[in-house]
């Protein structure tokens, strides 16, 4: 998500795959560059990404959670 002061608005991207190097455009309307190449370059924007929570709690009203879902085509009725 991209933040803003005074407002908060989401981000949207799109990836494909390409002989492993996986390419990410901003939607609507961005440019296609390559977000993980296949070895691993210092530069790559992959090499951003943090495994932490930075969005404030007071940021958001009521901060979206992901919910597992059970997967009605399991056999045992648990999420993938």
């Amino acid at each position: 998500m991209a933040f803003r002061t005074g407002c908060i608005s989401k981000t949207c991207f799109s990836h494909r795959i390409d002989n492993g190097t996986i390419y990410q455009k901003r939607e609507p309307g961005g440019e296609w560059y390559a977000f993980r190449n296949a070895e691993v370059h210092q530069d790559d924007e992959a090499s951003k990404l943090v495994s932490t929570d930075l969005v404030p709690v007071n940021s958001m009203p009521s901060k979206p959670r992901l919910v597992r879902h059970s997967n009605p085509n399991s056999k045992k009725g648990r999420g993938p």
